[in-house]
């Protein structure tokens, strides 16, 4: 029987799922008064992908438990909005509404600060697809794309965006939710590792030796191949006791 704890998680990715496809519907507004089409491709990919993430899932390894584990994660994918639009009109029962920019003379190459952090996490869920998850949880370890380079890309992708996207509006507001928002993304990018070394994931290498991920000499970590090295003649020198 499926516990409660699990029918809780499904219901959350589903109402995330459905979130993500809103705010993609919704963007298609605003088509025409972007000032990067670049930048509004991009987001409304990323928009699509995180819903498909949600609903395409693979199997739940490590479950999230605690506090932190069902909330942070949550408050981190909803404290964006609050930078671009304004909290404000939602207390009066309106739509939000977009921010104004205020430092128009920096778009020009916030754009592409903006871009490019847009850019490395649509990279990052492509990558990750079923494996992401709002929640703390562990499905399957990634090591492609970006994922050799970072061990969270995705946030860090985000974090960039935010920043120039904090710096376009301005405000003491908008500098207090980019704060929360980047707490919250070391907070689950720790907590993430931490769930991945109890699904018996373990580093990059001791996973990819034990899997077959790095199956050749050419993606194995030189300490690794050391490592194996000495296994290898510790063996030998075993195997040579024994018939003498």
């Amino acid at each position: 029987m499926t516990q409660p704890s699990a029918k809780l998680e499904s219901v959350v990715q589903w109402l995330m799922a459905t979130a993500f496809l809103a705010v993609a519907i919704r963007h298609f507004q605003y088509f025409e008064v972007y000032l990067s089409r670049l930048l509004w491709l991009l987001e409304f990919l990323l928009l699509l992908g995180l819903c498909g993430a949600c609903i395409l899932r693979k199997p739940l390894k490590k479950s999230a438990k605690g506090f932190r584990e069902w909330w942070i994660p949550p408050l981190g994918a909803i404290l964006p909005f609050f930078l671009i639009q304004d909290p404000a009109s939602i207390l009066q029962g309106e739509w939000p509404r977009y921010r104004p920019l205020a430092n128009l003379a920096w778009y020009d190459w916030l754009k592409w600060v903006m871009i490019l952090g847009t850019g490395l996490t649509l990279w990052a869920l492509w990558h990750l697809r079923g494996s992401f998850s709002i929640l703390v949880e562990a499905r399957e370890r990634v090591f492609t794309g970006p994922y050799r380079i970072f061990s969270h890309p995705m946030y860090v992708g985000e974090v960039v965006t935010a920043t120039a996207s904090a710096a376009l509006r301005g405000g003491l507001d908008v500098w207090g939710f980019w704060f929360l928002f980047l707490l919250c993304q070391i907070l689950r990018a720790r907590m993430e590792h931490e769930k991945l070394l109890q699904a018996g994931f373990g580093l990059p290498e001791e996973y990819g030796e034990q899997n077959g991920v790095y199956n050749d000499e050419e993606h194995a970590d030189p300490q690794s191949r050391g490592r194996g090295d000495q296994r290898c003649q510790i063996s030998s020198l075993s195997e040579a006791k024994k018939k003498n």
